[in-house]
């Protein structure tokens, strides 16, 4: 009895040992057919990748580029036909065809103060790295010839200190040749370098001159300095050049530009960028101006903004540019101070009305039938426009009979004028209809 049962139980045993073997086989089986499977499909994948980087892909390309090359003729076609039928019918005048000479050969000069056109790429361009080098050799070479102009303006203040020991108080901008008058260069800079009653340097290479001031005004925040240069030997003299200055004010998005002197603080600097945004029109006292900024990451502590053709475009001014932002380059116009400097070349000082103001917009004139001039947004308290009774709402149309039609007429007049005293017309509304008014302000 106990026999047949150990007998019972070892058959037991037995099977199922058997059982989880096949078990084990089966599980292997499936793991590997999974695995076979994997591989197969990636296999597949590649393959599939492959044909289509080497055969489907250049098809479409062609394809596309077809395309394109089909329209454009299509374009030009219909252009011709056009132009064909304006010829037969007269309408084709001499002024139509004055214009296709221009498009068809331009000089140098148009083309830089031209509207930019719209380009189509319809081939695909691989830069090298010798192209980006090539690249930035150029823009080296503009850069350092360029910098030539560029120098840079010291106010060194003597002082003492509580024990009565010496020291020198120091700040420095850069400044932009813009005159030459014999043995005498003028030179733009910031108005805060000759804010105190330090002595005013200028370092040309490795000298430092002395300078004197001519005239500067607070709005802006700048200042005209002149420096004798007959000390300096033939050689000195040709490191340094009269900067070539834009006056077209045509700046736009996407246009190559340069930052040099102290954009980020490190003096000498030369960086390339692209213009981001144009700002026009920001208010400041009396007038406006233009700010262009660059996709160049600084906080514009103090330089100048060129073009690629060797002309200067911007001047640095935080005090004004921090209005836009305070992490890309900025620059205002020069194009915009072209009178202020004038005036401040030639030793006047610029007067200070005290004036928020704004060009009327188009609509809004005749939808309210108001005069052509420059409308008056705001009044300084204390200030000479407020003395002399400009009120907020009046609209000047003249200085001193001159016409004023917009701000580019008011700025121009109002930093030309001779002698102590402006005549100011306005136009103001009194009982729903404009009145004008004569208004003087003493300097």
């Amino acid at each position: 009895m106990d026999n047949n049962e150990e007998k019972n139980e070892f058959r037991v045993i037995t099977e199922t040992t058997t059982k989880s073997r096949r078990l084990g086989k089966t599980r292997r089986k499936l793991i590997m057919s999974v695995v076979c499977g994997l591989i197969f499909g990636v296999c597949a994948f590649g393959v599939l990748f492959v044909a289509y980087e080497l055969y489907f892909r250049p098809e479409v390309a062609r394809s596309v580029e077809t395309q394109v090359e089909e329209a454009t003729r299509e374009r030009l076609h219909l252009i011709n036909e056009a132009r064909e039928a304006q010829e037969e019918s007269g309408a084709f005048d001499e002024a139509s065809e004055i214009n296709t000479d221009m498009e068809a050969g331009r000089s140098d000069t148009d083309k830089e103060t031209a509207e930019p056109q719209q380009i189509y790429i319809t081939q695909e361009q691989n830069f090298t790295e010798e192209d980006y080098q090539s690249l930035y050799s150029r823009m080296i070479y503009v850069g350092t010839k360029l910098s030539r102009s560029v120098v840079k303006v010291y106010n060194v203040e003597k002082l003492t200190d509580v024990f009565d020991l010496p020291f020198e108080n120091s700040i420095s901008a850069d400044g932009l040749i813009i005159a030459e008058d014999g043995d005498e260069l003028l030179i733009l800079t910031t108005s805060p370098i000759t804010g105190n009653s330090g002595e005013i340097y200028i370092q040309a290479g490795d000298v430092y001159l002395p300078a004197e001031l001519v005239s500067g005004n607070d709005v802006y925040g700048i200042a005209v300095v002149s420096v004798n240069i007959s000390e300096l030997t033939e050689h000195q003299r040709s490191l340094l050049e009269v900067a070539v200055i834009s006056n077209s004010g045509i700046s736009y998005t996407g246009k190559f530009v340069l930052a040099l002197g102290s954009p980020r603080g490190i003096s000498g600097e030369i960086l390339l960028g692209a213009i981001s945004v144009v700002k026009q029109a920001l208010p400041i006292m009396d007038s406006n101006v233009t700010v262009v900024v660059t996709n160049i990451s600084g906080n514009s502590e103090s330089g100048f903004l060129t073009d690629m053709n060797g002309q200067f475009i911007g001047m640095m001014l935080p005090d004004i540019t921090s209005a836009v932002t305070l992490e890309q380059v900025c620059a205002v116009s020069l194009g915009d101070m072209q009178s202020v400097i004038e005036a401040l070349m030639n030793g006047d000082e610029v007067v200070t009305l005290g004036l928020s103001l704004a060009n009327t917009a188009d609509a809004v004139a005749v939808g309210y039938d108001m005069p052509d001039g420059v409308f008056v947004r705001n009044v300084e308290v204390d200030s000479p426009a407020f003395y002399a009774g400009i009120k907020t709402g009046d609209i000047i149309t003249a200085i001193n009979d001159d016409i004023v039609e917009n701000m580019n007429d008011w700025k121009k007049y109002l930093y030309n004028q001779e002698g102590n005293t402006l005549n100011i017309t306005v136009m103001r509304l009194i009982d729903d209809e404009y009145e004008e008014i004569e208004l003087s302000i003493k300097e």
